[in-house]
């Protein structure tokens, strides 16, 4: 992306390209001759192809206020832009004014690379319309040539991997390459195979310059190029763009009636004619009188100097009655000169009444078109009313869908948060399992033991239970045959004491 720089025109000795070229230009037009034989009238336009669309630079004052214009192809004249706005000009204050206007409009923004980067392909053209007037038949007749001159300021590339911009720098730079890439497409086509098919149409800077690129037209290109090793790929593929440029050949022809072009070369044969006649013998001509060839001078030579080898050749072998047949000739050819001029006068009638019928069928043609572009604007507005809803729709559906989103993210967290503490709760149950397990196994080990301490118990207590029924069998039987002098009378006596000392110590317990 770099400045507009062909375009400048601060100071003289800051000026860009254009402006030079349009100041040399008025300082040639300054020098023709003007007095009425020639007159020049020359008129201009300046428009953008910004993201595709073409702005009009000199329509209004204010960037808000321009107007995105339409590309039309007409079969005649060739691609063109509607409604473009076209100024006359007559000097080159007037040019230099215009492109003011235009540069301060044209789209222009800071990016890393540069602190005021053109953003658009801006397109300035120039229309020279030369009126030239020429003796036809007795009669003054203008002879009209109308030269257009395209010239473009191109928006340099851009790599967006070494520039990082905004959303809205990469869409620009992404169509300013778009279009680069189809003129290099359409400068291949044209040097590989300039009659073969060409596509102009896939970009607008392609297609408004088709006559430019592969037309009847002279077309110069610059090229600029950085020093900077960063840049060196750059550099490397303008050289291949340029030379690539340099090879296609266009053939510039005069664009003129064919007519005018048929009289100016009998006109030339007659000059060339009137060089191998006596001027006696072309007095005699203009006066009426037959020339014999008896009086024909067999010893008149044409002159030689200022012919070119062919001429010389035909002088050679002219002479005696080669002269009269040279002279009848000349007659003849100044009567299909005047004969022609007289067709020529009737056909440029004959086309000025077909001209004006074809411009009344083009006003009617423009009041339709007009019409249908009313029509058109109404659908238009329609369409766009339409989507500015859809947009409005799409719009809510995309923030609802990113509530959606935020609200899955969110659940998605909470459902994690909630599984890792399953998880870890799982991880705490499996181990007051494991626990529990231990604890059960011990308290089985432990309740085995009891058991069997229980049964040793209970085996103990039969046995103690057996004895005391053995040792009761054997004091009732002793008691029942001793009485009281027995162990079962000593064992009362003894228990009968142990009551009267309890008794006698509650009584009197110190």
């Amino acid at each position: 992306g770099g400045q507009s720089r062909p375009l400048r025109c601060e100071t003289r000795f800051e000026d860009g390209v254009i402006p030079r070229f349009c100041m040399e230009l008025f300082s040639r037009i300054d020098g023709l001759d003007t007095s009425g034989s020639c007159l020049v009238e020359t008129e201009l336009s300046y428009f953008e192809i910004y993201n595709e669309k073409i702005r009009d630079l000199l329509h209004t004052s204010t960037v808000e206020d321009c107007r995105i214009l339409k590309v039309r192809e007409h079969p005649v004249w060739g691609p063109y832009v509607v409604d473009l706005t076209v100024i006359p000009v007559r000097c080159y204050d007037d040019v230099a004014s215009c492109i003011s206007k235009g540069n301060a409009l044209r789209a222009t923004a800071a990016t890393e690379m540069n602190e005021k980067s053109s953003r658009s392909h801006a397109v300035f053209t120039l229309t020279l319309k030369q009126t030239v007037m020429e003796l036809i038949g007795g009669v003054n007749q203008p002879r009209l040539r109308v030269s257009k001159v395209n010239l473009v300021d191109l928006a340099g590339s851009e790599r967006a991997s070494q520039a990082p911009v905004a959303a809205d720098r990469f869409r620009e730079g992404s169509n300013i390459n778009r279009s680069l890439l189809t003129l290099g497409k359409v400068i291949i086509q044209l040097a590989e195979s300039p009659r073969g098919f060409v596509s102009y149409r896939e970009s607008v800077l392609t297609w408004l310059l088709k006559d430019s690129l592969g037309g009847n037209s002279r077309t110069a290109m610059i090229a600029t190029i950085s020093p900077s090793v960063n840049c060196l790929d750059e550099t490397l593929s303008t050289l291949r763009y340029a030379h690539q440029a340099s090879s296609i050949v266009n053939q510039a022809k005069i664009n003129e009636d064919p007519n005018d072009k048929l009289i100016r070369s009998l006109r030339a044969e007659i000059e060339l004619l009137k060089q191998f006649v006596p001027p006696d013998r072309l007095k005699m001509l203009a006066s009426g009188v037959e020339v014999c060839p008896s009086k024909v001078d067999r010893g008149t030579s044409p002159p030689r100097g200022g012919l070119d080898t062919r001429t010389r050749a035909v002088s050679t072998d002219l002479r005696g009655e080669d002269v009269v047949r040279a002279v009848s000739g000349l007659d003849r050819a100044e009567r299909r000169v005047k004969e022609c001029e007289v067709e020529l006068a009737k056909e440029r009638s004959r086309w000025r009444s077909v001209f004006e019928e074809r411009l009344e069928r083009t006003e009617d043609y423009e009041a339709k078109i007009r019409e249908l572009e009313g029509e058109l604007l109404k659908e238009r507005r329609k369409v766009e009313l339409e989507m500015i809803r859809m947009r409005a729709k799409l719009e809510e559906d995309r923030r609802i869908k990113d509530k959606i989103a935020e609200s899955k993210q969110f659940l998605l967290q909470e459902l994690k948060e909630r599984c890792d503490g399953l998880q870890k709760q799982m991880g705490e149950y499996q181990g007051i399992k494991e626990h529990d397990e231990q604890r059960i196994d011990k308290l089985i080990e432990e309740n085995q033991e009891l058991m069997h301490d229980v049964e040793l118990a209970s085996k103990m207590r039969v046995a103690e239970l057996n004895e005391h029924d053995s040792f009761m069998e054997y004091i009732q039987s002793d008691s029942a045959t001793s009485g009281d002098s027995g162990i079962l009378g000593k064992l009362r006596l003894a228990i009968t004491n142990i009551n009267d000392k309890i008794e006698t110590m509650k009584h009197h317990p110190t």
